[in-house]
């Protein structure tokens, strides 16, 4: 404002802009003050025993997720599976250094997920894609709250595994039930669950990343979670974009209550809100 004043006022140029240049001088520093005191803040909060990196992915990881969630739609039409004629396509699109393990396309419900291998970064990563079709536009618009996880209401329910996540998941958690379905529904979370199962068994020491944008991001964080009941010795990461609001107070409540384990890291808050484990950057 200082120097659209000098630019008007002709005859106090220099100082205006003398006042301006001093004005940006005092607002460096009180940003600087305050990042540290904010740097401060988190530090204390951290236990000690917990590397902040748990909390903070680094840039190059969420380039990488960047890549990664933007890949789902090119991919989409174009590749049914990781083997075959599709692998030169897989090779195109992804980030050196990474593989398929999985790849899917869920015709019905429309959900689009890939499971990758990192040699260079060490992770594996479970990617979604977001809303792109009148099928994922359904899957949005299913917001009635239900049952977190396998319910009498998803197709390919397993009972097994919904008896075993009784005794982990509060009764009174519930999410958005499209976003539920998109992860649960017509067995496509068993497919990745086995796939990771497999990748961190071949290579032990890996973490795990999920990912996504918006739709996409909602799944990355609920398919975390099930991750985590399937593998509550691991740190689970979720790095998505554009995350909508997942569900109810106590779903974010138990969310956070699983920190350190699970963080989920949001690149931007959409209009209805997020919630998120740890810290959300």
């Amino acid at each position: 404002r200082l120097l659209t004043l000098a630019r008007t006022h002709r005859h106090l140029p220099a100082q205006a802009e003398e006042m301006a240049t001093m004005w940006l001088a005092l607002n460096a520093v009180l940003f600087a003050f305050l990042l540290g005191q904010q740097i401060s803040v988190a530090s204390v909060h951290l236990n000690h025993d917990v590397d902040a990196s748990t909390f903070f992915p680094a840039a190059s990881e969420v380039l990488e997720a960047v890549h990664l969630s933007f890949s789902m739609y090119t991919l989409k039409n174009k590749v049914s599976a990781c083997d075959g004629d599709d692998i030169g396509i897989f090779r195109r699109v992804l980030p050196n250094d990474t593989s398929c393990l999985l790849y899917s396309h869920d015709l019905e419900e429309g959900t689009q997920a890939l499971v990758v291998r990192s040699t260079s970064k060490k992770f594996i990563g479970v990617v979604y894609a977001g809303t792109d079709d009148w099928r994922t536009a359904l899957l949005d618009g299913e917001i009635i709250l239900s049952p977190f996880g396998y319910w009498s209401g998803v197709s390919g329910n397993n009972s097994t595994t919904n008896s075993t996540w009784r005794d982990f998941v509060p009764s009174d958690v519930e999410v958005h039930r499209g976003f539920n379905n998109a992860v649960f529904s017509t067995g496509g979370f068993e497919s990745i669950l086995n796939t990771v199962k497999s990748a961190l068994d071949e290579t032990p020491g890996y973490r795990i990343l999920t990912m996504g944008h918006s739709l996409g991001a909602a799944d990355s964080v609920i398919t975390a979670v099930a991750l985590y009941l399937n593998f509550p010795q691991e740190i689970i990461t979720s790095i998505n974009f554009g995350q909508p609001k997942i569900g109810n107070y106590s779903w974010a409540h138990w969310l956070k209550s699983l920190s350190p384990n699970i963080t989920s890291n949001t690149g931007e808050r959409e209009r209805c809100g997020s919630e998120t484990s740890g810290i959300s950057i």
